[in-house]
């Protein structure tokens, strides 16, 4: 009798069960397509695996042995397209076409161009410059985005200098603030970066997603839920240590130390050096910088002029400060081994050229080529490698006619191209 009473009772929890589990499968079936209709059709078996699979690709950046990433090969999107190698820009082949030079241009985002076409970096536009004037030339772009100077070093000696390049152009300076400014400071930058596998980010979740479309959705629409870290899925910043990011107070205070600037002098150096021992001719171009624009998840650090910033306005000085420092050191290096200096950081004066502060619009890449291509042409970069004619009309030149900006060569180059 006690048993029959009983037996009513499980039907509400029964009902609730079976309420709960068709619930379920109808949020699985409309997060479904809400994912099918709200994610860009030609990207979404793409967007899918990053979300739910362990792999060696992480959107358009790709696991390395050595480098904290590379490009990932033949990736494409709207704005961006991979070669095989794992460039931006069109195929090439490792072996060199003989009847054509060879350029790559080495440095990080403000190379690879992050919101222009592979056409419209500057690597692009002086390609197209160089052809339009007679020469044979092909020029690949070899920049990635994020790398500091230690990064872009050790890619050149593994990556670039197998190309056999005719020269190389370094545009880098920006991104060693990061490491420059954080506390804790080493002289291997292990400070800034630690190296971390691609196959353990939010392991147990995305088993989950492989699963469950509406698991996807709920822990990672509009922000981060349930132990899911959108940055641990992006490579450029899974690797920073955020526990030395700096406060104000230590930022200005760490830029001060002249300690700071041995590791980008030594880069510069490592790379004028590897690249003529590969009998390649360099041409070392300075930053273009708008600190009171700088803007970078990396130090927590807004625009200037952003609503509600509260920040001591003295770090965008200091910013500015050491990124001045920066090109002063790749000056002297340049004049210590007889290599040119294309002094590019003169854009910096025209704001409208740049997307924020470092990265510029298709017409800044253009104005950027012209500078390189006039600073090619006037020191005969491509006719001669290695030690020879360049280092012979450097080596004439005074410290103060190097280290000063040049005064009527490349002003000139600020109309449009």
């Amino acid at each position: 009798m006690t048993e029959r009473l009983q037996y009513p009772r499980l039907v509400p929890l029964l009902s609730v069960l079976v309420g709960f589990f068709f619930a379920l499968i109808v949020g699985e079936i409309a997060a479904r397509l809400a994912i099918r209709w709200g994610w860009e059709f030609q990207y979404l078996d793409k967007r899918i695996k990053a979300f739910a699979e362990q792999t060696n690709v992480r959107g358009y950046l790709m696991e390395h042995p050595d480098l904290p990433y590379v490009l990932a090969p033949n990736y494409v999107s709207p704005t961006h397209q991979h070669n095989s190698l794992g460039f931006k820009g069109k195929d090439i082949t490792v072996a060199k076409d003989p009847s054509k030079k060879r350029i790559v241009v080495i440095g990080a985002s403000t190379t690879y161009g992050m919101y222009v076409q592979s056409q419209e970096t500057y690597a692009g536009r002086l390609e197209a410059l160089l052809n339009e004037s007679g020469d044979n030339v092909e020029v690949i772009n070899a920049g990635v985005p994020g790398y500091v100077s230690t990064e872009v070093l050790l890619n050149l000696q593994l990556r670039v200098l197998p190309l056999q390049p005719d020269l190389i152009i370094l545009y880098e300076g920006r991104n060693d603030l990061m490491p420059q400014s954080f506390n804790n400071f080493t002289t291997d930058y292990s400070h800034y970066r630690r190296k971390v596998r691609f196959d353990s980010s939010n392991y147990y979740l995305k088993k989950v997603f492989s699963v469950s479309r509406l698991a996807m959705l709920l822990c990672t629409y509009k922000g981060d839920r349930c132990g899911w870290s959108t940055r641990l899925e992006d490579p450029a910043y899974a690797g920073i240590r955020y526990e030395n990011v700096p406060n104000d107070a230590q930022l200005i205070r760490n830029l001060e130390d002249p300690q700071r600037s041995s590791v980008y002098r030594r880069s510069i150096e490592q790379i004028v050096l590897l690249s003529r021992e590969s009998n390649a001719n360099v041409l070392l171009a300075t930053m273009a910088v708008r600190a009171e624009m700088f803007s970078t998840g990396v130090l927590n650090v807004p625009r200037r002029n952003s609503p509600g910033n509260d920040h001591d306005p003295a770090i965008y000085d200091a910013l500015q400060k050491q990124v001045d420092e920066n090109n002063q050191i790749l000056r002297e290096v340049a004049l210590a081994h007889g290599v040119p200096v294309a002094e590019t950081h003169i854009l910096s004066e025209h704001p409208e050229l740049f997307v924020d502060d470092c990265h510029m619009r298709q017409a800044g890449h253009s104005l950027r080529a012209k500078i390189l291509f006039d600073a090619i042409r006037k020191h005969g970069l491509l006719e001669e490698k290695g030690r020879t004619r360049v280092a012979r009309r450097m080596r004439i030149r005074t410290r103060n006619s190097m280290v000063r900006r040049p005064s009527g060569d490349y002003p000139r180059c600020l109309e449009p191209v």
